[in-house]
This record gives structure tokens, C-alpha cells and sequence, in this order.
């Protein structure tokens, strides 16, 4: 099994003290500053890059000044209706206006990328990109001192414009090539070792030239890798299965680890302005440099790839920047925390933070996210990788007790508060038996006074009447 150097106690241990926003996330991707758990770089939060372009967007009515050519194309029309009843709106508000979707969707998607192509000049476009300096790496950075000259230099033009420019491409096209030839000429040293090593016959199957003519089919292709691949995640692997054919003929063990060495020792071709600028302009890529200098976007990383039924859920994922995952492909994590020695730390840095967030009622949806990550974690990485959580699972036991037995509290009381209730109504229920037999013999009692005051009114009627009676006899 393979040994990964364990995580030290001090980099897992959880302080769940400090400042959080006052926002409540419900995605990862969402928290500010969240460390890459590759790299260990702070990222952007998602969209961050497509929010920086909405920006320097100018509005509809000045792009179509610059689209002209277009005006015979279907839906320039519909764009010049749009850019007069919203005078202040880019491209992006509009397409955004509900009452305005059956109108958009008309609109060929070509053409809205040209429209989405232009931007405010180069020296606003700087400015605004200044405040993302902290989240760029060296190769951003240069390139973005690169651009800051060039903006200098034209202040009345896009960067597109100005990378358009044959004499800018051409300079940095030049320094493309005169690297490449460096390359080749480093190359071809180490391909010289290599031939001398396979020199001898090391397979009684094969004769020498077969051998010379397998190794010089791989230097072909590892040259063309070399050239042109600035990935570095698992290069070596790669070499070494381009040149599994040449040693397999190789029978003397110390010489396979010879000529292994010789392929780590290979010169390795780095992303650098040059290149970025370059492929921009072939690649016609309008915000390609945006998205080289933006590049520590917080994306969902899959731990296990979709390629491999990888599934979308949670628990298979960790985040990472958008630049380190492009750069993973498919490789399985036993090889990438083996090959990357910080992996393991940045990776659990970055469950801290999350696990804090957790526990702080600052992330929702999350409660199980870090014990299923773990699982994923341990199984994919071949079981040499695990992520301590131990101080998260003692805080949320402690959390749940707390609730647990607040909510005994509230139900102890809510359950006294019943009985209470219960002997109060007994209590009225019998004060009510009282006033009902005692309403009964005050209405008995009101009854017999109607009755004997009835018997009285008949009694004085009776009297009044003999007395009527009596007088008309003695008259």
C-alpha cells in the first residue's frame, strides 16, 4: 500500500472561533476566500468570472456601433429595437428581462456572442481586473503586467483588439517557438542517454535496431507532449506509457530505473503569457486572458470522475480552482494525494473551514457532507487518505444534545403546563357543576314567585270583581 505522510495535528485541528459573513450559504461554492483543496490558493466564489464580464459590458447601443457588419443578419434588427427601449442595458440585463424573452429568443446565438465579444476599453477593463491581484498566480500576474503596459500603449482599444495586432501576436508567437526549440534541444540531450542505454541488447527477441527504432517512435511522441503540454498532473505517468514498449525490452532492472529517471528528468513546457496570448488569438477566444487571470473560480471538483459513474451528488466531491481541475482529468486520487504532497493538507484545511461553516448555522445542506466525503475520500485515494473529523462529529453530538435537551425542557414544561391546564379545568368544570345546581334552584324558586305572584293577581282580579258585583246589587 502506498504511504501518504499523515496530515499533522496542528493543520487538523478544528478552532471554531473567528468572523463569518452575515449571509447564510447553501453552497460551497458560494463561501468567500474557501482554500483550493489542491493548491490551497483562496478562490473566487462561482460566477465571480461571468459577473466580472456582465461589467465591463458596455451598453447594447454602443456594441452595435462596433457590429455594423452584421446589419444584414437576422436579429440586428431585433437588437436595435432592444438597444432603443433600453438605452442604459448591456447585453446581459437585457437577455435577463422576462417580458423580453420572446423577442431574445429569436436571436441566433452567433450573433450574441459577438455582441457578448465587446468590451470597454483595455485600460477599464485593468482597472476593474485590479482588485482579483490577490487571487492570481504567478503566470497571472505576469500576464497581467504584460496587459497593464498594453493598456498603457492603447488606451483606445479592447484587448482583443490589441492581442489582434500582427506585431503583439507575432512577438508573442515568436517567444512560443524559442521556447519550443529550447525544449527540443534539453529533449534531445536526455534522448541521447537514452539511446546509449538501450544501446545494448537487452531482449534476446528483439535486435538492436528494433529497439533504437521503438525508442525513436516514443521520442517523437514524448517531444510533441513536451511541446505542447503545459499539464503537469501526471506527466510523468504518461511518459512512462509512451514509453512502455521500450521498457519492456529493457531486461536489467537497475537499468529500468535508470531510464525511468531519465524520463523524470525530461524538461517540462509551463503555461506562461506567451503561451495564454498565443492560443487566445489562434483559439479566437474573446475572453480567454479573462477567464487565464480569473482562474481560481470555486468549482465542484468530482472525486470519483463522471467518466467512471462518478455521480453528481455531494458526498462525491471536494472543491477545487477551476486551473487545478482542469488540470486533473481523470487521474485516480491514489495517484494524485501520492504525486501532490499537499493535497491531503489543503484538502482537510478546506473541510475545516467548511465543517465551521456547518456548525455555525452558516452553510445549510451540509450537515452529512462530511462524514460521506470522507468515505468517498478513503475509497477513492485506495484507502491511504482520511479525513479527520473528529472534532466536527464532538461538536455536532454536542449541538444535537443541546437541542436534544432543550427540546425536554420545552416539552417538561409544555407537559406541566397541560397538567396545570387539566386541573384548572377540572376545577371550572366542577365550579360549573356548582352554578348549574344552583341556577337550577334559583330558576325552581323563580317559578314558584311567578306562580305565587300569578295566584295573587288572580286573588286581587277576583276581589275587584265581587266588589263591581256588590255595588250594582245595592243599586
Amino acid at each position: 500500500m502506498i504511504n501518504v505522510i499523515p496530515v499533522s495535528r496542528n493543520t487538523n485541528q478544528l478552532t471554531f472561533e473567528g468572523r463569518y459573513p452575515n449571509k447564510v450559504f447553501s453552497d460551497v461554492r458560494d463561501i468567500p476566500n474557501l482554500p483550493c483543496a489542491k493548491c490551497g490558493q483562496k478562490m473566487l466564489v462561482r460566477m465571480e468570472d461571468q459577473n466580472f464580464l456582465t461589467k465591463i459590458r458596455p451598453v447594447l447601443k454602443t456594441c452595435l456601433k462596433k457590429l455594423k457588419k452584421f446589419q444584414k443578419v437576422k436579429g440586428y434588427k431585433i437588437l436595435e429595437q432592444l438597444a432603443n427601449k433600453y438605452p442604459k442595458d448591456n447585453i446581459d440585463k437585457i437577455l435577463q428581462k422576462e417580458e423580453e424573452k420572446e423577442q431574445t429568443n429569436l436571436l441566433s446565438p452567433k450573433l450574441v456572442n459577438e455582441v457578448r465579444a465587446i468590451t470597454y476599453n483595455a485600460p477599464f477593463v485593468i482597472k476593474k481586473l485590479g482588485k482579483y491581484r490577490k487571487y492570481m498566480d504567478s503566470t497571472a500576474l505576469e500576464l497581467f503586467d504584460i496587459l497593464s503596459v498594453y493598456a498603457e500603449k492603447y488606451p483606445k482599444m479592447t484587448f482583443n483588439e490589441i492581442l489582434s495586432k500582427s506585431e503583439i501576436f507575432n512577438f508573442h508567437k515568436e517567444a512560443v517557438l524559442l521556447e519550443k526549440a529550447a525544449l527540443e534541444v534539453k529533449a534531445q540531450r536526455i534522448f541521447d542517454k537514452m539511446s546509449i542505454l538501450t544501446s545494448k541488447k537487452h531482449s534476446p527477441q528483439n535486435s538492436d535496431n528494433s529497439i533504437q527504432e521503438t525508442l525513436t517512435i516514443a521520442n517523437c511522441e514524448v517531444l510533441r507532449i513536451i511541446k505542447n503540454n503545459t499539464n503537469d498532473d501526471g506527466r510523468d505517468l504518461l511518459l512512462e506509457q509512451v514509453y512502455k514498449n521500450v521498457l519492456a525490452d529493457i531486461q536489467n532492472p537497475k537499468d529500468v530505473e535508470k531510464f525511468k529517471n531519465l524520463i523524470k528528468s525530461l524538461p517540462k513546457s509551463s503555461s506562461n503569457p506567451h503561451r495564454i496570448i498565443v492560443n487566445t488569438v489562434q483559439n479566437e477566444s474573446p475572453h480567454g486572458i479573462i477567464y487565464h487571470l480569473m482562474n481560481k473560480i470555486n468549482t465542484f471538483e468530482h472525486i470519483k470522475p463522471k467518466s467512471q459513474k462518478g455521480e453528481n451528488g455531494k458526498h462525491n466531491g471536494i472543491y477545487l480552482c477551476s486551473d487545478c481541475n482542469n488540470k486533473r482529468g481523470t487521474t485516480p486520487y491514489s495517484e494524485e494525494f501520492t504525486m501532490f504532497p499537499d493535497f491531503a493538507k489543503n484538502t482537510q484545511k478546506q473541510a475545516s473551514i467548511v465543517m465551521r461553516y456547518i456548525l455555525r448555522g452558516k452553510l445549510t445542506g451540509y450537515d452529512y457532507y462530511p462524514q460521506e466525503v470522507k468515505k468517498t475520500l478513503y475509497e477513492e485515494s485506495g484507502h491511504i487518505f482520511k479525513l479527520d473529523i473528529k472534532k466536527y462529529l464532538k461538536e455536532q453530538i454536542k449541538k444535537y444534545t443541546d437541542s436534544l435537551n432543550k427540546t425536554r425542557e420545552r416539552f417538561q414544561k409544555s407537559r406541566e403546563d397541560v397538567n396545570n391546564n387539566k386541573k384548572e379545568l377540572t376545577k371550572l368544570q366542577q365550579k360549573q357543576k356548582i352554578l348549574k345546581r344552583k341556577n337550577k334552584k334559583n330558576y325552581e324558586d323563580l317559578k314558584k314567585q311567578k306562580n305565587k305572584l300569578e295566584e295573587i293577581k288572580q286573588i286581587l282580579k277576583d276581589d275587584n270583581n265581587f266588589g263591581e258585583d256588590s255595588t250594582r246589587v245595592l243599586e
